[in-house]
């Protein structure tokens, strides 16, 4: 059978609306539509196809969609639905999309439903949030089967972490789990997805600020760039090498140290000082050296 008359231009306006129609329909031929703004060929075509009269405005054709499927069927052995298929691209029926989104939808949630955080009541509160599924309505919209997952092993992997150990940096532990060192950049889904979870965890509101995204990600021990985390010294002799050695010659001087949390985790030093002053503002500081 050769339908290669229907792929021409003069029956396209009237496959694409059938298909809409159809898809809308679940694969139903009922119903019908109006085709608007049509040169006169392409009604002429279309009318002569249905076996129909020109209606009283020239660029119109009214279609009912059974009698279309009946006139294929009769002329050409073919039903609506099939010829259609058989044009390309194959129908996305109302039946088979929702399908394919729940199987989609089941795959994404898969990976939070076997973790063993699903026994806590924040993260199933988490998972549970309106916000949250929004998200995940989205990755089944664009077909992100991975998206949900890596927040998971990222939060998996903080609730392992021993806070007495190393703090976790913020790019090791993106590219631990994802293999890019800026998946959990600030402006990233997936430190949305995974600060929305440690807010829940912590019972707190979702962080909206850049200070706010810090202080939570450094309550569960992740720094974001060990080299401006930082703290200010002053007279704070210590033993140790290179750092240790670095704040002895800054105490005997009296001068005032930056310390980043690189050169503490690379040299972690022992201060000999029995007392030690903490202050905020850094001004303070300036006025005692």
């Amino acid at each position: 059978m050769n339908l290669d008359h229907f792929r021409g231009p003069h029956y396209r306006a009237l496959l694409e609306r059938a298909r809409r129609e159809l898809e809308r329909r679940d694969g139903q031929a009922r119903g019908g539509f109006t085709l608007k703004g049509l040169d006169e060929q392409d009604v002429a075509h279309v009318h002569g196809l249905l076996g129909t009269e020109p209606g009283r405005v020239s660029d119109q054709v009214r279609v009912d969609l059974a009698v279309l499927d009946a006139t294929l069927r009769d002329g050409y052995g073919i039903g609506l639905g099939d010829l259609l298929e058989r044009v390309g691209p194959p129908l996305r029926l109302k039946s088979k999309v929702e399908e394919e989104r729940s199987r989609l939808r089941s795959r994404i949630l898969a990976p939070a439903l076997a973790s063993h955080l699903h026994e806590t009541d924040w993260f199933r509160a988490w998972l549970e949030d309106p916000r949250t599924r929004g998200a995940i309505t989205q990755r089944v919209t664009s077909a992100d089967t991975d998206g949900l997952g890596r927040a998971v092993r990222v939060l998996e992997t903080i609730d392992a972490h021993d806070t007495g150990t190393t703090p976790l940096l913020l790019p090791n532990l993106a590219v631990r789990v994802t293999g890019d060192t800026k998946a959990l950049n600030n402006d990233r889904p997936l430190a949305t997805l995974v600060l929305a979870a440690l807010s829940a965890r912590s019972a707190q509101e979702r962080p909206e600020t850049a200070e706010e995204r810090r202080a939570l990600w450094e309550a569960y021990d992740v720094v974001q760039d060990d080299l401006a985390s930082r703290v200010l010294v002053l007279n704070l002799p210590a033993r140790g090498p290179v750092l240790g050695s670095w704040m002895n010659e800054a105490a005997e001087h009296g001068l005032p140290l930056q310390v980043t949390l690189q050169q503490l985790v690379r040299f972690p030093p022992e201060p000999s000082a029995r007392v030690i002053h903490v202050c905020e503002n850094p001004a303070v500081l300036r006025q005692a050296a």
